[in-house]
């Protein structure tokens, strides 16, 4: 599957096998935000998928993919929205709002680590387990995160 987020604040799941949206139900998998979705990501944790969305808003949201249900909410510290979310091993999530980078375990909803950077960040990549290059307007970072 491929997620997608828009401007109408929806998420759409998409089965590339099949060329067409996922359909549970016989209705289309849609998650429902307050705002424009700007990032968006599977996490498989716990023999379940689960798709974490990020909103222009610094709000996130993780979902139960499956069953559609909202297993958490968080407000991200930054300046701006949410513009990246990357996972880290299999239990850490990597934000990414204005020039601020949050690190969350899976099961908190306060950073375990906040770091600053002096422009907004624009992307992010991860290498390995801990390495992570965000794109900035002033060029690359690279950082090596603890966890």
């Amino acid at each position: 599957v491929v997620i997608s987020g828009s401007s109408d604040r929806t998420v759409r799941v998409w089965d590339l096998a099949r060329q067409r949206a996922v359909r549970h139900h016989l209705r289309r998998v849609r998650l429902h935000h307050a705002a424009p979705i700007r990032a968006a990501v599977l996490m498989h944790r716990d023999n379940r998928v689960n798709v974490i969305v990020g909103c222009s808003d610094g709000v996130s949201q993780t979902w139960n993919l499956s069953a559609r249900h909202p297993l958490s909410k968080i407000i991200t510290p930054g300046r701006s929205g949410i513009t990246a979310i990357i996972i880290l091993a299999p239990d850490y999530v990597l934000y990414a709002n204005g020039g601020t980078l949050s690190l969350y375990e899976a099961t908190t909803a306060a950073p375990i680590l906040t770091i600053e950077l002096d422009s907004e960040i624009q992307a992010l990549a991860t290498y390995g387990t801990s390495t992570v290059v965000a794109a900035t307007a002033l060029g690359l970072v690279a950082l090596e995160i603890p966890h």
